[in-house]
């Protein structure tokens, strides 16, 4: 599980920081390509400034979606190696009683006393 966990986390940690990188070049499309707009710019420029608004536009919010889904995948998966964990913590006692541990479910307890182990202890 500690495997599967980290690989998990791995990729998650991977997606949070590919939507920082295309949030940023969101931004770079929108501010320095783009830029401000010329008073009174020929049509070839209208043009791809309206290109490079667009494709800046597209790129924040994709950028800030695939951030967002990485950070809620991470607090997800976190979540779930937490609940793993006290899952594991209340089964765990259980697995040793089956192991052997509890003597009474065994039948070795005769008369209030712990027998066929070695000593004997009053339980």
């Amino acid at each position: 599980m500690n495997k599967v966990f980290n690989i998990i986390k791995s990729i998650l940690n991977g997606v949070i920081i590919s939507g920082i990188i295309i949030f940023m070049i969101g931004l770079y499309y929108l501010i320095i390509k783009a830029g401000i707009p010329y008073q009174d710019p020929t049509e070839e420029l209208r043009i791809q400034y309206v290109i490079n608004m667009g494709i800046g536009e597209t790129l924040i919010g994709n950028g800030f979606l695939v951030f967002i889904l990485g950070l809620i995948g991470t607090v997800g998966i976190y979540r779930a190696w937490i609940r793993h964990l006290a899952l594991l913590a209340m089964v765990l006692p259980g697995a040793l009683i089956s192991k052997g541990r509890n003597l009474v479910d065994q039948g070795s307890v005769v008369n209030g006393n712990v027998r066929n182990i070695g000593y004997s202890r009053t339980i």
